[in-house]
């Protein structure tokens, strides 16, 4: 696939970004985040945007951790399944 580039809004700020994961993959990730941001800091407008970027990250981190341990479940129960 070749290289993308599209213009975002993420936290009111213009980003470019890049990638050979398609435009509509970079849009959906550019909003995901964007709506992570919006919503800590709606819940906690204390905090500055550098302290909401943190939390973001460790939100979708723990996500990604959780759907990566259950990857690795399901493909042990496929693989037991497959071993009988």
């Amino acid at each position: 696939m070749p290289m993308s580039e599209i213009n975002v809004r993420i936290a009111g700020n213009h980003y470019i970004l890049r990638g050979d994961s398609g435009e509509a993959h970079l849009r959906k990730a550019a909003q995901l985040l964007d709506g992570k941001l919006l919503a800590i800091s709606k819940a906690n407008p204390q905090y500055g945007s550098a302290k909401a970027a943190v939390l973001a990250a460790l939100q979708l981190t723990d996500e990604l951790l959780k759907v990566n341990e259950q990857f690795a479940q399901l493909q042990r129960e496929v693989d037991a399944l497959t071993r009988d």
